[in-house]
């Protein structure tokens, strides 16, 4: 009960992110029940990203965010890896959904944002650093002009899960300078403003993620199948 009067709150007085909501006591006496009732909708919806809890000030609105499905995720990847293979699939298909809608809207800063990564990606590449970061930046300069926080949100959840899984041999990538160059095939078809060579670009450059993931996968199964041989 104390769970659904906040949400209403929420809803009903058009609440925004850092907004405050009423105190715990007053909840509890509105809707008819215990503070540690209205403790306990408050730490579910917590654990959900709706609300946040400020010590010493109490109770707001927290801007919507997918940490919880971050961490489902995160954590059912590390012990079920071919999850992970499942994940890349539907990050292909939403960045194949949504890559011609960002060549047409994509601008100049964005562009210049892109071959700034490249740039940035050759230095890390040559050095031998990691490029996770600048990956990231590279989509997100890419993908942000759409301005969809969801979908952005929803990469990072890729990328975040992908650096967790605690598997070496999927995170490290044998061929980074081929890697590098398979985003710059991305990155000239954007600049072309072509988005079949973008999709085409983006589908090869995926595949051999999942060809790196698959070959892992394959060989954990093979290892854990010979150990249970008589």
């Amino acid at each position: 009960m104390a769970r659904q009067y906040i949400l209403e709150h929420i809803i009903r007085n058009a609440l925004r992110s850092g907004d405050p909501l009423p105190p715990e006591g007053h909840i509890a006496q509105e809707v008819g029940v215990s503070r540690g009732s209205v403790r306990e909708a408050v730490k579910a919806l917590e654990s959900l990203g709706i609300v946040e809890v400020r010590h010493g000030e109490g109770l707001y609105v927290r801007g919507i965010s997918l940490d919880s499905l971050l961490e489902i995720l995160t954590f059912g990847a590390r012990f079920d890896p071919p999850l992970l293979a499942d994940l890349l699939q539907v990050r292909t298909w939403l960045e194949v959904a949504a890559v011609e809608d960002a060549v047409k809207s994509i601008d100049e800063a964005h562009v210049q944002e892109m071959e700034r990564c490249l740039r940035e990606w050759e230095e890390s590449v040559c050095k031998g650093t990691p490029v996770n970061e600048v990956d990231r930046q590279f989509h997100r300069a890419l993908y942000g002009v759409l301005g969809n926080r969801v979908l952005l949100e929803l990469f990072d959840i890729f990328w975040t899960v992908f650096l967790h899984i605690g598997i070496e041999d999927i995170k490290r990538d044998p061929t980074p300078q081929a890697t590098l160059e398979e985003h710059r095939a991305i990155f000239e078809a954007v600049k072309k403003r072509n988005p079949t060579a973008a999709r085409e670009a983006i589908i090869r450059s995926n595949a051999h993620i999942m060809e790196r993931i698959r070959r892992v996968i394959e060989a954990a199964s093979q290892r854990s199948t010979e150990g249970g041989t008589p």
